[in-house]
């Protein structure tokens, strides 16, 4: 079937080199010259669409960059007021993952500022439990987009922790009686 389609753009008579090359440039100039007419004639089209990608690519860069900007001084806010200073985040990467709604923050670390011992102990004396930890993939799901570029608030839903290490730097209180299984069962539902 295919040979006889071939036979009858080019019959056998007429399969010549140089003919199908003769051939061949007069099908390329056809093409070359509809395209031109294509383009001539979308012309306006073409520019306007290309404009308005390169604008909402534009922005939606700059919204990410904003959006970004202010979930991440929000998590460090919300950390450093809710431990009254004492502890501090740090994330290397932080992106909204559109399709999921949710935040990606990778290399998440919570420490306290100092992490000698006699620096914690001395500091943190009323403090029970003085941690670190140390999170390779962190999920904030929010409850929408919205809201964060509208009204400024940042309302999560829940937390996604994936393979976190926690290191204990501080098990009790001075003075308190040291009660392993009960401190780690405190420490248990208060990290989740």
């Amino acid at each position: 079937m295919i040979s006889t389609y071939v036979r009858t753009i080019l019959p056998e008579s007429t399969n010549t080199q140089g003919e199908a090359q003769r051939k061949m440039s007069l099908f390329t100039s056809l093409l070359r010259k509809s395209l031109k007419q294509f383009l001539h004639k979308r012309k306006r089209w073409l520019i306007a669409i290309a404009i308005v990608t390169v604008v909402l690519a534009g922005i939606n860069h700059f919204l990410g960059q904003y959006v970004n900007n202010f979930v991440g001084t929000s998590i460090k806010n919300l950390v450093a007021k809710e431990s009254k200073g004492f502890y501090s985040v740090d994330f290397k990467d932080l992106r909204y993952i559109l399709n999921e709604g949710r935040f990606l923050l990778t290399q998440f670390t919570l420490e306290a500022p100092n992490t000698d011992a006699n620096q914690i102990s001395a500091v943190s004396t009323k403090r029970a439990y003085v941690y670190s930890a140390s999170i390779p993939e962190l999920h904030i799901d929010i409850v929408d987009f919205w809201s964060i570029l509208v009204h400024k608030k940042l309302k999560i839903i829940g937390i996604d922790v994936r393979s976190p290490e926690i290191s204990i730097l501080k098990l009790r209180a001075a003075g308190g009686q040291q009660r392993i299984s009960l401190e780690a069962g405190s420490l248990y539902k208060m990290v989740s």
